[in-house]
C-alpha cells in the first residue's frame, strides 16, 4: 500500500487533487443515469491498508505504481464475481 507522502507527491506531480477522482465521476454518472456500478476503490484501498499489500506494480517497477499486478487482478476479480452473483440473485 503506497504511503501517504508518496501519494501526495504523485498528486503534485500530475497536478491532481484526488486519487479517487475517476471513481467519483463514474459513481456520479451511474447515480445520474440510473445504472449499477461497483466502485472497487474503497474495497481495494481498505484491504491494501489493512494487509499491507500492493495491488499495483511489479518486481521490475516501483510497487504501488502503474497497472494492477496479479494480486490486484485476483482481488478485483473476486469482488466483481461476488457482485455479479448477487445481481443474479445468487
Amino acid at each position: 500500500m503506497p504511503e501517504a507522502t508518496f501519494q501526495a507527491a504523485y498528486l503534485r506531480a500530475v497536478g491532481g487533487t484526488d486519487l479517487d477522482y475517476p471513481s467519483h465521476r463514474l459513481t456520479a454518472l451511474a447515480r445520474q443515469k440510473g445504472f449499477p456500478v461497483l466502485d472497487l476503490v474503497p474495497f481495494m484501498s481498505t484491504y491494501a491498508k489493512v494487509h499491507h499489500v500492493y495491488f499495483h506494480g511489479f518486481p521490475n517497477t516501483a510497487m504501488g505504481t502503474g497497472h494492477w499486478n496479479q494480486l490486484g487482478h485476483r482481488f478485483a476479480g473476486s469482488l466483481i464475481a461476488r457482485k455479479i452473483t448477487a445481481m443474479m440473485g445468487g
